[in-house]
């Protein structure tokens, strides 16, 4: 048990260093977890991991520099430098390796997959977004100040490199939505492309985008660039279905 605290475990050179009243926390490696000094119940496991943190509690660190440079607590970085240039920022959970590794002042983001929301590509991370769930291999792989965003599937709302997305996006399936850049409020489920800056479009394809069942506009009109069948009844006002009668 290092000097200062209770209940307190150190494993590695300057691991828990600094610590005065913190108590229950773990750090296993160097200087894991060595700048902490009254932050409580906190996990560092790693060469760097959880280094910086002083005073924010309950984070979880596992892996080489995950969580190096945080001070804000309660986040769970897992993987090799997961959320290693991330600030401030609180209520996040990275999990996979380079996640959240170029983030910087973001909150109450969900990130699951290798590379998966690593951040801004210039190598300044950037005060990034809040809200942002992101679920596979490279989703949200380029997010730089995004906010709200939903990604599902392997590349899905990939993004550009170092160039600033949008929010409010829903992108579900492989690289769903992954040439999208400024857009916002776009649902794009399967694989096809929609405009990179458009807002409030809808897109719904296969899994490759070879076909394309349904398309909407911002003006919340739906289009159906193929044929439309119908084996039961239409309901509806005579000018919901003017536009039916060319394709029933």
């Amino acid at each position: 048990n290092p000097s200062g605290g209770q209940k307190n475990t150190a494993i590695g050179n300057y691991s828990l260093d600094a610590i005065t009243s913190g108590n229950q926390n773990i750090a296993i490696g160097h200087y894991a977890g060595s700048s902490i000094t009254e932050s409580s119940q906190s996990v560092a496991i790693g060469v760097d991991a959880l280094k910086t943190l002083s005073t924010g509690a309950r984070s979880i660190a596992i892996g080489y520099e995950a969580l190096k440079t945080n001070t804000g607590g309660v986040n769970t970085a897992i993987g090799w430098m997961s959320m290693n240039n991330e600030g401030a920022g609180q209520n996040n959970v990275a999990i996979g390796d380079t996640t959240m590794q170029q983030t910087e002042n973001a909150n109450e983001n969900v990130v699951v997959g290798n590379y998966a929301g690593y951040g801004d590509s210039s190598g300044a991370p950037s005060n990034s977004g809040n809200y942002n769930t992101a679920i596979g291999h490279a989703a949200m792989r380029y997010w730089k100040q995004g906010h709200s965003n939903t990604a599902l599937g392997y590349g899905a709302y990939h993004g550009t490199s170092n160039t600033a997305n949008g929010n409010k996006n829903i992108s579900i399936g492989w690289q769903a939505g992954n040439n999208l850049t400024s857009g916002s409020n776009n649902v794009v489920i399967g694989s096809a492309d929609v405009t990179a800056t458009g807002d409030s479009q809808l897109s719904i394809s296969d899994g490759d985008g070879g076909v394309t069942w349904l398309t909407g506009t911002s003006a919340g009109v739906v289009n159906i660039p193929g044929s439309l069948t119908v084996a039961g009844s239409a309901v509806g006002g005579a000018s919901a279905l003017n536009g039916l009668t060319d394709v029933i």
